[in-house]
């Protein structure tokens, strides 16, 4: 079983062979994670809209209302959205550059 996963004793059609699959793996995975990274960008303009849009229909003479509670969750729970699609992007690069090396 050792000896299958070994690249020294496959032969130089199987190397070249998993060798062409692997980078074939890689573009396919780097076009896929550029698509995500499009989709994800959308989704933070979106987001920094929505707060944008919030914060102007909060009526700042009486700020504890129900009214401005509503939409001060919706300012955080875009703002949490904003931070996942930061990190998410980060781990995508990190990913690129683990692919590249």
């Amino acid at each position: 079983m050792g000896k299958l996963n070994d690249p020294k004793s496959r032969t130089k059609h199987e190397q070249i062979f998993n060798g062409k699959f692997e980078i074939r793996n890689n573009l396919i995975h780097k076009s896929i994670l550029s698509k995500m990274k499009k989709f994800r960008i959308g989704l933070l303009i979106m987001s920094v809209i929505i707060i944008i849009a919030e914060l102007i229909i909060i009526d700042y003479k009486n700020l504890f209302s129900s009214k401005n509670l509503g939409a001060s969750l919706v300012m955080i729970g875009m703002i949490l959205t904003i931070i996942v699609i930061v990190l998410s992007i980060k781990n995508d690069r990190k990913k690129i550059e683990k692919i590249d090396n």
